[in-house]
Formats: structure tokens, C-alpha cells, sequence
């Protein structure tokens, strides 16, 4: 049996893989007949290292187990696997298209190229010219180290001359012969680039999937949202003899408040679906940090507590997101000290980061402004509340925000953020300085009533 599961929540994707082991193993086989691999592993390693991983994988498939009937081979993290072709595709082909037929000499016998033979020989040794090779190797350049077999080094290739021949070198008539640029002499260091569909360990992998050895189950796991980000032949095989399971794919407005309250209760702790949302909002909507989150909050709070939005303010760790809203919180307070602060605690791994930055702090103004607008029509905050899908204690923050603002100023803040949008994308390390300017001009009200010269952006 065949089964891929799929998505882009980590701990669902481990958590509902311990369920299919547990349904296909008895907790007595697992030790001998579970086998877990992790398609990193395989992607980007020394040759031989490659090699002696793949040996293992091919054991653990092939060989029977006397202590389990039944045997499960787990592969994590197939979207690693390369869709690309492989570099070694080529080369190989070209090999493969090099014949060699061993023919007597005046003294022994040698390995003669067929394209210089007038007949195809009948009843004679044959190879191709991979079978000269112990190894291949990619490297930079696009080009390729060849490693001899040990009894071709220092040989020849011959060519028939109408009744005589013309020995040439093994290297010389690989180099001539071959399209690729290759060399013999060992590099420094040998790292194989990552294998296509067709090479190394997805080759291994393809052929067990098209013919699954007998009482050998695959679980195969991948980070996607999509099938079609995995390589087409592994797809097309494992559709072919078993199943896909598509899990949770989340987006950006992903919330997954009924598995919070959920798996609260789990631990012990009473959330109900307001207070599960805001930690969403607090925390981000990752399963593998939201589960992280409550096990916090269960130490902190001990069992059966009842966390209040105070609580997960403060004991719950701020994804980037909230962090922004706390940068817009504090512009909206004018508080300029904090709102500097958490713009350089934000950018201060990498200043790529302003620009997504500057646009969830726009983002914000504008929900901020849609706020202003709904109090100027006298609606009540329930009213807001279901307007605008917002969750009720942000909701209540942002109030309190917009009141500190006329609409006509929020305005002019969008105004003014759209004016410095582009000079902001092109600031590069500037960019931070720009931020900080925004911030000055919001905080010390310079954008407040009429639209005014203060609405062009000055470098």
C-alpha cells in the first residue's frame, strides 16, 4: 500500500502520520518494521555517502525481517526532491551511446569502438562506455569528473584502421567522443548537485513505487499545498498504485480556531472561540507554534486556568504579524520612543524585511480608517465588529486607536504612505531611516488636517 499525505502544516502532517503507522503497524512490529527517511538526507551529500545511504534505504525495503510480519518505510519531505532533470541525464545518455566490443589483438585482446568497426561483431564481449566508469561526478562549470575503473586506468580504446588498429587513450577517447566537458583528475571536493527523477535515490525510490515489493507499505509525506510541486513520475506512480490524503493547506488568512479550542481542551485549558482566535492573532496560524504556545500557557497558567487576552499579551510569543500591530498600535498612540524601537527590533536581521513591513503598517491604517469612518456613522462596536470580521478585543484596541485620529488625518497618513511606497521598494539599507521618518511624522501629528506640502515624500 501506497499512501502520500499532503500540506503545509508540519505537526498534522507528523501527527497524522503516526496514525497511519499506528494503523498499519502493531506498537510490538514497529521497532523492527518501521523505517523513517527524510528525502534531505539524499539531495546534497558526498558520493559516497550518497551511495551508502541509498544501499541502506534498498535494505530496509528488500530485507525480510524475521521479528515482523508486516514492514512500513516512512520518507518525510518529499517536496526536497528536485522536479528539475538531472545534469548526470545527459552524460549518461552519451555513454550510453559509446559501444565498445572486445576483439583479439596481434598480441592479446582489446576493447574496440563500434563506430569504427566496418561490422557489428557477432559472439563478442560488449559494454558501452559507462561500464568504463566507477563514478560521475558534477562540477562547476557545468562539467563532469569521471572516476576510471580501476582496470581501465592507464588503458586504451582501439580503433580499427581496415586491417590494423590505433590504440588512443581511455581519457583522450572519452574526452573526443563525449559532447560534455569533462575531466580526470579529482577536485578538491566532490558534492553531488541535486538528482533529477531519473538518478540516485528518486530513481531507487520511482522503481519501488511502480512495483511495490511484496508486504512493504510507503508513507509519504511532503510540505505543498499543491501535488503538482512534486516531480510528475513520483506523482503519477504513486497515484497509479495507491492513494493521496490531502491535510490542512492554509493561507494567509488561515485561522484555525476550532482546532485550538480543540486541542486546548486537550491539554486542559478552557478557550473559548474569541480567546482561541486572538491567540491566532498573537501567535500566527502555524499548528507546530500554536501547539508550542498552549503547552506554554498550561505551565504558566497550570490546568482547567482560563487564559484572559491579558494573559496571552503577555505569556504568548508575538509572530512577526503581531509585532507590526503593536508598531501601529504605538503610531496610533503616538508613541514614538516604542514605535522606533520595534521598527529596529523588526529589521535588525535584514532590512528586506521593510518593505512587507511598510505594507502591513499601511494595511493596519486602513483598517484603522474603515474603523474612523463606521464611528462617524454612529455604529455601535458589535456592529463594527461583524462589519469588519475583526476579533473583538483587536477590534476594541483599534477603537480606542481611531478615536486618537479624525478621519481626515488617517487619510493623509495613507496619502502620505502611498507617496514614499516606491522610494521605499528602491531605499535598500535606507530603508529603516525612512520607516523612522514616517513614524516622526505620524507621531508628531504632522500629517494632521488639510492636505498640505507635508504630504510629499522628502528623501
Amino acid at each position: 500500500m501506497i499512501t502520500l499525505l499532503f500540506g503545509n502544516q508540519d505537526l498534522e502532517l507528523e501527527e497524522e502520520g503516526l496514525k497511519a503507522v499506528a494503523s498499519a503497524l502493531a506498537e510490538s512490529e514497529r521497532e523492527e518494521g518501521l523505517f523513517r527517511y527524510d528525502c534531505s538526507d539524499f539531495i546534497k551529500a558526498d558520493q559516497r555517502s550518497l551511495t551508502n545511504r541509498i544501499q541502506d534505504f534498498r535494505n530496509a525495503v528488500e530485507t525480510v525481517s524475521f521479528f515482523s510480519v508486516k514492514k512500513m518505510v516512512w520518507i518525510k519531505h518529499l517536496e526536497k526532491l528536485p522536479k528539475r532533470r538531472s545534469p548526470l541525464e545527459k552524460i549518461d545518455q552519451e555513454l550510453a551511446a559509446i559501444h565498445l566490443f572486445k576483439m583479439p589483438l596481434k598480441e592479446g585482446q582489446g576493447w574496440f569502438e563500434g563506430a569504427s568497426l566496418a561490422e557489428r561483431p557477432q559472439g563478442h564481449h560488449h559494454m558501452t562506455a559507462k561500464q568504463l566508469l566507477d563514478s560521475i561526478f558534477p562540477i562547476e562549470s557545468g562539467k563532469f569528473y569521471l572516476e576510471l575503473s580501476p582496470g581501465f586506468k592507464g588503458k586504451n580504446i582501439w580503433l580499427a584502421q581496415g586491417d590494423s588498429a590505433e590504440p588512443i587513450a581511455v581519457e583522450e577517447f572519452l574526452s573526443q567522443r563525449l559532447k560534455s566537458k569533462v575531466v580526470f583528475e579529482a577536485p578538491e571536493s566532490l558534492v553531488c548537485e541535486e538528482l533529477g527523477d531519473s538518478q540516485g535515490f528518486v530513481k531507487v525510490l520511482l522503481a519501488y513505487l511502480e512495483d511495490p515489493p511484496e508486504g512493504v507499505d510507503f508513507l509519504l509525506s511532503a510540505h505543498i499545498k499543491k501535488e503538482d510541486e512534486l516531480p510528475k513520475a513520483l506523482l503519477k506512480a504513486i497515484k497509479t498504485s495507491g492513494k493521496v490524503k490531502k491535510l490542512t493547506v492554509s493561507y494567509d488568512d488561515f485561522k484555525p480556531v476550532g482546532w485550538v479550542v480543540g486541542r486546548a481542551r486537550d491539554k486542559g485549558l478552557q478557550l473559548d472561540a474569541g480567546t482561541a482566535e486572538l491567540l491566532i492573532e498573537i501567535a500566527g496560524a502555524e499548528l507546530t507554534n500554536l501547539d508550542h504556545e498552549l503547552e506554554k500557557l498550561v505551565l504558566a497558567l497550570g490546568r482547567d486556568a482560563r487564559p484572559t487576552p491579558q494573559d496571552l499579551i503577555e505569556k504568548v510569543g508575538h509572530s512577526k504579524r503581531f509585532s507590526i500591530f503593536l508598531v501601529g498600535q504605538f503610531l496610533a498612540q503616538r508613541d514614538l520612543k516604542n514605535a522606533v524601537e520595534s521598527i529596529e527590533s523588526l529589521l535588525s536581521e535584514s532590512h528586506a524585511e521593510a518593505v512587507p513591513l511598510f505594507g502591513l503598517i499601511a494595511s493596519q491604517f486602513r483598517r484603522l480608517l474603515k474603523v474612523r469612518w463606521l464611528l462617524d456613522a454612529d455604529l455601535h462596536e458589535k456592529a463594527i465588529a461583524e462589519r469588519l470580521k475583526i476579533n473583538p478585543w483587536i477590534l476594541k484596541q483599534m477603537i480606542g486607536q481611531a478615536r486618537g485620529f479624525d478621519h481626515q488625518e488617517l487619510e493623509n497618513i495613507l496619502i502620505e504612505m502611498s507617496n514614499r511606497d516606491l522610494a521605499l521598494k528602491y531605499a535598500g539599507r535606507e530603508a529603516m531611516r525612512h520607516l523612522e521618518d514616517l513614524a516622526f511624522w505620524i507621531c508628531r501629528g504632522h500629517l494632521a488636517g488639510p492636505r498640505s506640502l507635508s504630504l510629499h515624500w522628502v528623501p
